[in-house]
């Protein structure tokens, strides 16, 4: 795990859907933490495959955008990232976001 600034693409189109530029920004404070999936068949071993991104409280992350890390290489976001609250309280915690590598 790492804490890291991450910068976050998002892509936009217009009204015929064509591709316009998009935006970029840093989002700082971010946790980057490797998820493991288990080897298939039986055989013992794990495998590195995705991360899952652990943003602050606030941080605008949807489906669809890219996860640029602090090593360079591009992320998708991979689903709805999940905003944490406390229940008791309200206060925010931060999030997650399951990210899988772009090409």
């Amino acid at each position: 795990m790492s804490v890291q600034t991450v910068t976050v693409v998002r892509g936009a189109v217009d009204k015929y859907g064509n591709p316009l530029p998009g935006t970029q920004r840093a989002v700082e404070q971010c946790v980057v933490a490797p998820m493991a999936t288990a080897s298939v068949g039986g055989v013992m071993g794990w495998s590195t495959t995705d991360y899952t991104l652990y943003p602050p409280p606030g941080a605008d992350i949807r489906q669809g955008d890219q996860v640029r890390l602090a090593d360079g290489t591009l992320w998708k976001v991979d689903g709805h990232p999940f905003a944490w609250a406390n229940p008791f309280t309200g206060t925010a915690a931060g999030g997650e976001v399951h990210i899988v590598r772009v090409g």
